[in-house]
């Protein structure tokens, strides 16, 4: 039981982490203003809905991990005795 748990909570990690690294930076449309790189006028919603789907995934697999991660704690705690 442990070792799923514990399988559970690396595939949940990881897909966390990736889910933060594929989002853009909040400062990008600042420093493109600066630099004068500015976007299309039709590429600055793909982009916005792409951020938004990728921040609701990150949230809905962070509450399950956290959900995860505290149902292994209670199951190990109560199979111990501790």
């Amino acid at each position: 039981m442990e070792i799923a748990f514990g399988i559970i909570l690396i595939v949940l990690a990881a897909a966390v982490v990736a889910c933060v690294l594929m989002q853009s930076g909040k400062d990008k449309s600042l420093s493109g203003t600066i630099t004068g790189a500015g976007e299309n006028f039709f590429a600055k919603g793909k982009g916005k809905s792409k951020d938004k789907v990728f921040s609701t995934v990150t949230t809905i697999l962070s509450v399950i991990f956290v959900i995860v991660a505290v149902a292994a704690v209670i199951v190990i705690t109560n199979k111990y005795g501790a």
